[in-house]
């Protein structure tokens, strides 16, 4: 496609990707992107390094964070958009996220060793490159260390929700967490909107109610999408005037089989996408 295509939906070692921030933007610049948005999960740490990067190589470049939330609607996922670098600001409405992370992780390793599996929190630590440590990290621990056979046994019988050792996350209601990102002069989109865990609505109805908080996009591309969920996000958007974003949601080699730009293949994000969504800031 001759205008170009980017991915606005990555992660990076600052939270659970493999690959560091500056080396996204090489990678992309590499593979001939013309732009991309850094989405880590909670935390925008890794923006100023990715930004001067994409500078240097010519990528434009969204500033962007993904916000885990949890309310009537089930547990979604915001993703926050800015134009401008000083929207690093944002990093410190995190810190209490970070704060609730960290007492997440230490009962979660109580309640390991409860069941006779000791693991460290700096066993943790030496998993994660990035300063948001999370289950991610832990079931990694506990892979790397012997104390589980698979990163699936550690979530399935340990990590997740039912699991032996489970803590539920504190966090932001989707409206306090979109009305943050507009105090900054941020845009929101809803991230993958077919995968929300704990569902308790209707996708319709949780999109209506998005709506009526101030949702101004969609991610309607994204790698899990089948060509029917697609079509169907894209006629929501038209009908309600909603931008539409599209990701990768890439991971490095914490997502396997999924590649910067282009998902599993068969990804085709548009350049237009972003600059429609840029001129609306």
């Amino acid at each position: 496609m001759s205008e170009g295509l980017v991915d606005l939906h990555v992660h990076s070692t600052m939270s659970d990707g493999t690959i560091k921030p500056n080396d996204l933007i090489k990678i992309a610049a590499g593979k001939g992107l013309k732009g991309l948005a850094l989405t880590d999960h909670d935390t925008m740490s890794g923006c100023p390094e990715a930004y001067g990067c994409a500078i240097e190589n010519d990528i434009e470049f969204l500033h962007g964070i993904e916000i885990g939330t949890e309310d009537h609607y089930g547990n979604l996922h915001i993703l926050g958009y800015f134009n401008s670098p000083e929207s690093i600001a944002f990093e410190k409405e995190m810190d209490w996220i970070k704060k609730a992370r960290v007492e997440r992780n230490d009962r979660i390793l109580e309640k390991l060793d409860e069941h006779d599996i000791h693991l460290t929190m700096d066993m943790v630590r030496s998993e994660a490159e990035g300063n948001v440590v999370g289950r991610l990290h832990i079931g990694k621990a506990l892979f790397n260390n012997g104390l589980v056979t698979s990163l699936n046994e550690a979530f399935n019988k340990y990590l997740n929700a039912g699991g032996l050792c489970y803590v539920p996350r504190k966090t932001f209601t989707s409206e306090i967490a979109m009305d943050l990102i507009k105090d900054y002069n941020g845009k929101v989109s809803m991230a993958h909107p077919f995968l929300i865990p704990d569902q308790k609505k209707s996708l319709t109805e949780i999109i209506r109610g998005l709506i009526e908080q101030g949702l101004d996009a969609i991610e309607v591309y994204y790698i899990e999408n089948s060509l029917e969920q697609t079509k169907f996000l894209e006629t929501v958007a038209r009908k309600n005037n909603l931008l539409m974003t599209g990701g990768t949601d890439y991971h490095g080699e914490n997502k396997p089989g999924v590649t910067l730009g282009t998902g599993r293949g068969n990804m085709n994000i548009p350049y237009r996408l972003m600059k429609d969504f840029c001129n609306s800031f």
